[in-house]
């Protein structure tokens, strides 16, 4: 009897150990990555940079508004304008459309962000191209804004 006990305590042991690494293998979440790509004709107006300071010529697209999707939680931008320089833009990310003043800061960059930057998912994030901003001393003029969002950082 004592040596039936010993054995199938053995064998669970054995069969522990054999499924221990199939469960430990789980599968890391995938990093899924869409870009988006606007315009924009002018550099927006304001002063400082401040949320709610600048003003946006919705007729010329000196904002641009990025789309994120509900599993999207970072995002990368970087502008290329005309002139060949990097301007200074800001992004904000209206977090509740109902209120009035209700956007988050996302920063102050010059060209482009240096590393992946958090936001909420499902929320439009605005991208403000200077026309004589706080981040470059360059003048944007008109260009292209490349967002890529993801996952992941």
């Amino acid at each position: 009897m004592r040596k039936a006990i010993v054995v199938a305590l053995v064998l669970g042991l054995v069969a522990g150990a054999l499924s221990a690494p199939a469960v430990a293998k789980k599968k890391k979440p995938k990093k899924v990555e869409r870009v988006v790509e606007i315009t924009y004709d002018a550099g927006a107006t304001g002063v400082g940079s401040p949320v709610g300071t600048g003003v946006c010529f919705r007729p010329t697209n000196s904002c641009g508004d990025i789309p994120v999707g509900s599993t999207e939680k970072f995002i990368t931008v970087e502008l290329k304008d005309t002139s060949g320089l990097p301007v200074s833009f800001s992004l904000t990310q209206d977090t509740d459309p109902e209120a009035l003043g209700s956007e988050s800061d996302l920063g102050d960059f010059c060209g482009k962000t240096d590393e992946p930057i958090q936001i909420e998912p499902g929320f439009t994030v605005i991208v403000f191209p200077w026309t004589l901003g706080p981040a470059c001393g360059s003048v944007a003029t008109s260009g292209t804004v490349s967002a890529t969002l993801s996952n992941l950082p």
